[in-house]
């Protein structure tokens, strides 16, 4: 079940949003990048990695225990091609905690506990702009490989019967993504956003007071939606995928539009 609304004021949020005549300019210069097939090819690559795969099913077991503590593994890209996994330092009822990731930390993969959000929440999104901010420090110094290959920074989220992803789909709106989200000064704004998009309008349609008026399978699909149009237009720099298993137990993905 989606929860309601934090409390945080649901005034102007302006502020949060970027020019959008420059975002057009910044998306044609980056047209080729941001393909939405090339996008998924990389992601049914990256999750069948007989190095991701099994880390990815294992969280799917996990889940299917109905855990009350989240859980997860962020995953390493090595020179060879192989990916090292590493475990989370602390998980707990609603949160999932990893430490300062390194230059060649590409994926970050957590699962929900019984009861969390299906789909990603706002403290996913943060908890994705803390992960690229990470990487991106990291690689300040060094040659910038993982940076130049952002298609590769991948956030994929486990829960019961739903595995979404949030992966890089413009590189160039990505420059101030930690500041938009996670800085204080704009953190509200962010909130505000968040709610005022997605948790408002699924409370006036869907709550009287305590009371749910829509079935879970429609709360959770206007949660999507919402979310997925949330993106869109704050300008982010990331897109929304879902994920099912082919007749063989390999991941397929597609875009949510």
């Amino acid at each position: 079940m989606l929860s309601q609304k934090s409390n945080v004021f649901a005034d102007s949020v302006q502020d949060f949003y970027v020019n959008l005549d420059k975002v057009e300019y910044l998306e044609a210069v980056d047209s080729s990048f941001h393909s939405y097939t090339f996008l998924v090819n990389r992601l049914n690559q990256l999750t069948n990695h007989p190095d991701v795969k099994p880390e990815m099913e294992a969280l799917e077991a996990y889940v299917d225990g109905n855990p009350v503590n989240e859980d997860g593994v962020e995953l390493q890209l090595e020179s060879d091609g192989s990916y090292t996994s590493v475990p989370p330092v602390s998980t707990g009822n609603g949160f999932t905690s990893f430490a300062t990731a390194s230059a060649n930390t590409v994926v970050q993969i957590h699962a929900h506990g019984v009861g969390d959000y299906d789909y990603p929440s706002d403290g996913d999104l943060v908890l994705l702009s803390e992960f690229l901010n990470q990487v991106k420090e990291a690689n300040t110094n060094s040659n910038g490989i993982v940076l130049n290959n952002g298609q590769n920074i991948t956030a994929i989220m486990i829960s019961d019967g739903k595995i979404v992803a949030l992966r890089i789909g413009n590189l160039s709106q990505l420059e101030n993504l930690y500041d938009r989200i996670f800085n204080q000064n704009l953190h509200d704004f962010f909130l505000r956003a968040y709610n005022s998009r997605v948790i408002e309008p699924i409370d006036e349609e869907c709550f009287a007071g305590t009371n749910q008026l829509c079935a879970d399978l429609i709360l959770e699909e206007k949660y999507k939606n919402n979310f997925d149009k949330f993106l869109d237009d704050v300008n982010l720099g990331i897109d929304l995928f879902t994920a099912t298993k082919d007749s063989d137990g390999n991941y397929v993905w597609n875009c949510v539009d």
